[in-house]
């Protein structure tokens, strides 16, 4: 792991930026979703959804990782 990258270019940092936006929008938002009506967790199942995403691509990204992050 000699060489580095750009912060953006990161897997586990967007995987991560992903979660927080579902955590959010779960959270503060309360974005409401076009889901099935007869589902009152709809909204929130969604945001889970997205959270679960974001921490699977920020796991595959740590796990495949060969560079650092340049954080400049």
């Amino acid at each position: 792991m000699n060489q580095s990258k750009n912060w953006y270019e990161s897997k586990t940092i967007w995987g991560v930026i992903i979660s927080l936006i579902g955590w959010i929008a779960s959270e503060y938002f309360k974005i409401p979703v076009n889901v099935d009506i007869t589902d009152p967790n709809g909204a929130e199942t969604v945001s889970q959804v997205i959270q679960l995403v974001g921490l699977v691509i920020a796991v595959i990204g740590r796990v495949k990782s060969t560079t650092t992050i340049n954080l400049d």
